[in-house]
C-alpha cells in the first residue's frame, strides 16, 4: 500500500429522510453532548479545561477501554489517551504538543487525517477511517471511529482505534492464494 494510500474515510450510516427512527429515537443531533456530566467543572463562560479529562468519570472509563482511545481538541491537538495507546507508541502522560496528525508516517496521510478530524467537528457527523497508525516502530493497521464531543460551548473529538492488523494480514494472505 502506497504512502498515500495509508488512510482511507468512510461514512458508515445513512441518515434517515425523517430526523426520527421507527423506535423514535432522534437522530437530528450526531455531537455526543456530555455537559450533563460535567456542570460543576464548565467554567460560567462555558469552558471546560480538557487536560483534567482524565480525573473524570468519563476519562477513567476511557482509560479502563482495552482498546486505544484518545479526545483531540477541535485543532487536532491531543488532549488525552488512555493506557491503551502505549499500543500504538503514545504515552498516556506525555501529551504536550502532540497533533493527531503526528500519528501518521506521511504527509499525505497527516494532512488528511487532519481534514478528518475537521469534518467531524463542522460537519458534526461520525467518521470511520481505516489506516496506518502510530508513532517509531508501534504501527497498527487501525479502523479509527471518529465522533464529534461537545461539553457546553467546548468542542472535542474522540478517536477509538480498532487494530485490524490481523484482520488485513489474513485478507491480504488470502488474496494471494
Amino acid at each position: 500500500m502506497s504512502e498515500d494510500q495509508e488512510i482511507s474515510v468512510k461514512y458508515l450510516g445513512k441518515r434517515p429522510a425523517s430526523k426520527e427512527t421507527p423506535d423514535g429515537l432522534d437522530l437530528s443531533q450526531e455531537t455526543i453532548d456530555l455537559t450533563g456530566l460535567f456542570t460543576r467543572d464548565v467554567s460560567s463562560s462555558g469552558s471546560f479545561d480538557l487536560r483534567q479529562f482524565r480525573l473524570t468519570s468519563v476519562g477513567k472509563l476511557l482509560d479502563a477501554l482495552p482498546i486505544p482511545a484518545l479526545l483531540l481538541d477541535q485543532f487536532c491537538g491531543l488532549v488525552f489517551a488512555n493506557r491503551s495507546c502505549e499500543k500504538i507508541g503514545i504515552s498516556s502522560t506525555s501529551l504536550e504538543d502532540l497533533r493527531f496528525s503526528s500519528l501518521f508516517s506521511s504527509l499525505g496521510s497527516a494532512a488528511k487525517a487532519e481534514a478528518l478530524i475537521e469534518k467531524v467537528v463542522v460537519n458534526k457527523i461520525p467518521l470511520v477511517s481505516e489506516g496506518l497508525i502510530g508513532i517509531g516502530k508501534k504501527k497498527i493497521r487501525g479502523r479509527m471511529h471518529v465522533r464529534a464531543l461537545r461539553i457546553r460551548k467546548q468542542r472535542s473529538v474522540l478517536v477509538i482505534i480498532e487494530d485490524i492488523t490481523t484482520e488485513k494480514k489474513r485478507a491480504e494472505t488470502k488474496r494471494k492464494a
